[in-house]
């Protein structure tokens, strides 16, 4: 059985990850990773079946939270009030807690005491201390579903201003309101005032209703499924001063039905009504003047009658002997229990009863929150809205159904030290600054992540289980340092604090680890643009005299930095950083102007090197110490790929590369090179296609990716952009490529997720990492101080690896456990494209790696939800990937290959037939000419040898379509060609 109330039931999801940071994006080496100064609050990675209790204290000083409403999606609208300021409390937050949007309203004073939702998908709110003619009134406030004001009336109750205590949303789209009121009978006396407006706030009609000698105070109102109403509160006869429950039943007109008080002992405070769907009401309260004082619930049938009246949970005194217990709110489950959340003995309680009104069990908690609304969500858990009791600030809480989680998570707590002798033994003398990831894990496989503050210090809150504690290096490889173990922790129960022993971390190698990251939002002809340079020392030492070097595209001229140019040769930028300590970061930015020669859609691309870029590891296992390195430019009608071994030993075996043009596979080979020893490839290019050459580094290689480099459309060419279509080089740490289109008239809220992927399904190489970029920009019409970027990951990802990015803004990130990334800019202050179009735009990157297990073929798709303060939210395009075959993995192992097949094919555009011809001296051996369409399907096989095929159009429609030619000697080529 379900309860119907003011406060609609609503499903709730508890959080995952919570970090607050400048975000810069993280580096690759690691499937989890958090850059210095990210506060790192909370994470929970968690199975459904555990750990789904959380608290939220909205950082709002002398805030408070009276009532919320539930919407269909999940999300909480919440009011109250702001005491320091006098402001209305109004904000919505999704099902974890996380705020969405904020209206908080100066209404001179008043704040907010009611909420309901409308059949329109908006909400209203009834407010209460509005000064209006030198006396305090009622506000009626209408909003839209976006939290947008509609509208806003005084409510007229003469004779008892500000006293309306309740709204409901009727189905005409009106609204029903209950408030006390005075009439003079001869004595005065206080009754009921029920109010009915229409959808615009205009009166209706007035009713007032209540029980002659007494004065009557209402707390309550409900609607019943046939349109009557209902309203509960407490009865006080005249000159005395005890009370009674009370509740009078109306129809829709306001029309008496029936009204009954309910006599029972002691001095009897409502506070909430509910009403189930066959018409039972139940009304909870206080009880004083018993010993002890006491909850009491009272339960009716339709007409009245009572059914049962339950007074057994006893009010818990504090140390001082007085009663501490203020009882709002309760709600129901749909097997007929009944659950009263209070604060009790100065601590949020949830007290149980059966169907029956027997008490089941109440349960105290730690936590010193006034609660004053309650609701169940869909998942049987419960969420409470009130406010601290000090200093004042508006809270929200999730528990579940038996209590648990009342004491929310244990607390884990330790340090984490530079073990300067590798003893594992602290000592004072080991204080260096270290940055590391603290992860406990459980055997339920809850997993909770810490960053360690820069003395090592770290502390988390954790639930139940055996746990495993685990420290990781932040931004260093793994084999930089080496950890010292760490008993089990044992955590039976809750509200218990457990110390960790200290943990030492040894460092291996002693030399600095330096990471750039390179990210701009908009790029567009004629145009400056703004370029984020980050920077951070990963390693075990300093990097002495560092410096950037930037090399914007030939289409970008340098304009300003926010740091001195140090110089540079030719187009490369240097940058003088001075030294980086271990754990130190920094910030600066270039203004580059494009060319008003760049062409809408073209690729540009800049690129950001750091030095010292030694790569420590010289004694990985395995390693040879070569280090492949790949530049690719036009060179008039050819395009030459050089393959450079920059590193320090010669290549132990030779290496495979590939060759792609635009769709197609175009050449395959292997080489093998000495340290310091080069080769150039050399491709025929008269046509101005794009190529792509990608190649591996040879086993034992330390740093991850793998070496490649694009040439986009030479002389003009109208090739596809494999710049952005295949993976960049740029997965080590020192050096990072930044590539993007220039756009004309674009949607200016967008998603991509790079890189784009190869032909029409965004084919995308399994354990590739997609890093997405969502833009944005403030259309309205006036400055925009909240923005929040809501992204929903589907389980083909792998959210432990999910790492927030570089941005255009400063931003907090939060993800859920259902998988929501939620991104907030606070204070974003971005002005209307109408007053400052350049600084309108804003974005955000985070990076995310699909899940290991999945198979070929699976469609990965990723769209985000964007809101500007208390707008409807702007849902972006969806992007998508499609996991294919491993670039590299259709080269056979053969060394005999040697080159690549120059082609021709006469006529070209076909008619009915050409003649495809192998120009130069090839051997006489057979050959394998395979035709693909547009989208890269197979769509003709056959095989010849000799020089020359006669191709014929048979039943091809006209179009272009894609050849390759493979020699059994291991040569190939490839080429288009267009049917008419």
């Amino acid at each position: 059985m379900s309860f119907l109330k003011p406060a609609c039931a609503r499903t709730f999801v508890p959080s995952k990850v919570v970090l607050t940071f400048n975000p810069n994006r993280m580096n690759k080496f690691f499937k989890f990773r958090l850059l210095p100064g990210m506060l790192f609050i909370l994470a929970v990675l968690a199975s459904p079946a555990y750990g789904q209790g959380f608290r939220r204290i909205f950082n709002i000083p002398g805030s408070f939270c009276r009532d919320m409403v539930q919407r269909p999606n999940g999300d909480l609208i919440l009011t109250g009030g702001i005491r320091a300021d006098g402001r209305i409390f109004l904000q919505q937050v999704d099902a974890s807690g996380y705020l969405l949007w904020a209206n908080h309203l100066d209404r001179s004073g008043a704040h907010g005491r009611a909420l309901c939702l409308t059949p329109d998908g908006g909400f209203a709110l009834l407010a209460e201390s509005y000064p209006d003619g030198g006396q305090l009134k009622n506000l009626l406030l209408k909003f839209n579903a976006a939290g947008a004001l509609q509208w806003e009336t005084v409510l007229n109750n003469p004779s008892l201003n500000n006293k309306f205590r309740d709204l409901i949303a009727t189905p005409d789209g009106g609204f029903a309101l209950v408030g006390d009121t005075r009439i003079q009978t001869p004595a005065v006396e206080q009754e009921v005032l029920f109010l009915k407006l229409d959808a615009d706030g205009n009166q209706l009609w007035a009713a007032t209703l209540g029980f002659a000698g007494a004065n009557d105070l209402v707390s309550r109102l409900v609607q019943l499924p046939n349109g009557d109403l209902v309203a509960a509160g407490e009865r006080r006869p005249l000159g005395q001063t005890a009370s009674d429950y009370f509740l009078i039943r109306t129809n829709s007109q306001g029309d008496l039905i029936w009204k009954q008080w309910y006599d029972k002992p002691g001095y009897q405070n409502a506070k909430d009504l509910l009403a189930t769907p066959n018409g039972e009401l139940l009304v909870i309260g206080e009880t004083y003047q018993l010993n002890p004082a006491r909850q009491t619930i009272l339960k009716t049938n339709g007409v009245g009658d009572e059914r049962w009246y339950r007074d057994a949970a006893v009010l818990t005194q504090d140390p001082g002997g007085s009663y501490q217990s203020l009882v709002n709110c309760f709600t129901g489950d749909a097997g007929g229990n009944t659950f009263v959340a209070a604060f009790d003995s100065a601590r949020v309680a949830l007290t149980k009863y059966d169907p029956a009104g027997d008490l089941l069990w109440k349960k105290i908690s730690n936590v010193s929150d006034i609660p004053y609304a309650v609701t169940l969500t869909a998942d049987g858990y419960f969420v409470i809205a009130g406010e601290t009791e000090v200093p004042g600030q508006a809270t929200l809480m999730k528990i579940d159904a038996d209590g648990n989680y009342l004491n929310f998570f244990n607390q884990l707590s330790g340090r984490i030290f530079r073990d300067e002798n590798n003893d594992c033994l602290y000592d004072t003398s080991e204080n260096a600054t270290l940055n590391f990831a603290i992860e406990a894990r459980n055997q339920f496989g809850e997993s909770y992540y810490q960053t360690a503050s820069p003395d090592g210090q770290w502390s988390m809150a954790v639930s139940e289980g055996n746990f495993q504690v685990f420290a990781r290096p932040v931004g260093s490889p793994d084999y930089f340092w080496t950890i010292c173990d760490t008993p089990a922790i044992q955590i039976a129960g809750i509200n218990q604090a457990y110390t960790v022993p200290d943990i030492g971390a040894g460092a291996i190698l002693d030399c600095p680890f330096l990471e750039v990251q390179l990210s701009a939002g908009l790029i567009r002809r004629c145009t400056s643009s703004y370029y984020n340079v980050h920077y951070c020392n990963y390693g075990t030492r300093t990097a002495d005299d560092a410096y950037v070097l930037v090399v914007p595209d030939p289409l970008q001229s340098y304009e300003f930095s926010s740091i001195p140019l140090a110089g540079g040769i030719g187009d490369t930028l240097r940058f003088e950083v001075g030294d980086v300590a271990p754990g130190e970061c920094g910030t600066f930015n270039i203004r580059f102007l494009l060319s008003c020669q760049a062409q809408n859609g073209q690729t540009i691309c800049a690129e950001a090197r750091i030095f010292p870029d030694t790569l420590c590891n010289l004694e990985a296992p395995g390693w040879d110490g070569s280090d492949l390195y790949i530049t690719g430019a036009c060179n008039g009608g050819t395009v030459q790929f050089t393959v450079k071994n920059q590193g320090v030993g010669d290549m132990a075996a030779a290496v495979d590369y590939v060759i792609i043009e635009d769709q197609i596979m175009f050449a395959q080979g292997s080489l093998q090179l000495a340290a310091s020893q080069d080769t150039v490839l050399t491709l025929d290019n008269a046509d101005g296609y794009s190529y792509y050459l990608l190649t591996d580094q040879t086993a034992g290689h330390p740093a991850p990716g793998r070496p490649s480099a694009a040439v986009d459309q030479c002389n003009g060419g109208s090739g596809q952009s494999l710049q952005l279509l295949l993976p960049a080089d740029d997965e080590a740490p020192a050096v990072d490529l930044f590539c993007d289109e220039v756009v004309g008239s674009f949607d200016p809220n967008d998603k991509m997720g790079f890189p784009l992927g190869w032909k029409d399904e965004h084919y995308l190489e399994p354990g590739r990492e997609i890093e997405y970029r969502v833009r944005f920009q403030n259309t309205g019409n006036d400055t925009a101080f909240l923005v929040v970027i809501r992204d929903t990951l589907s389980d083909v990802f792998d959210l432990q690896t999910l790492r927030p990015g570089s941005a255009s803004h400063p931003y907090t990130y939060a993800l859920t456990l259902g998988g929501v990334a939620v991104f907030t800019f606070q204070q974003i202050l971005l002005p209307d494209s109408t007053t400052n179009e350049p600084a309108s735009h804003g974005y955000v990157n985070f990076s995310v790696y699909p899940r290991a297990d999945l198979p070929l073929g699976t469609k990965i798709e990723n769209s985000a939800a964007i809101y500007f303060d208390f707008n409807e939210p702007i849902i972006t395009n969806t992007w998508f990937h499609t996991l294919g075959v491993p670039l590299l993995s259709a080269v056979p192992d053969d060394p005999t290959r040697t080159g690549v097949l120059r082609l021709s094919i006469q006529p070209n555009p076909v008619g009915e037939s050409a003649w495809l011809r192998v120009e130069g001296a090839v051997p006489d051996v057979e050959k394998e000419f395979l035709l693909f369409d547009a989208r890269g399907r197979l769509l003709r096989r056959e095989n010849f040898q000799g020089k020359q095929l006669l191709f014929e159009k048979g039943k091809l429609g006209a179009g272009l379509y894609f050849y390759r030619l493979q020699s059994a000697d291991g040569r190939s080529g490839a080429g288009k060609l267009i049917v008419h």
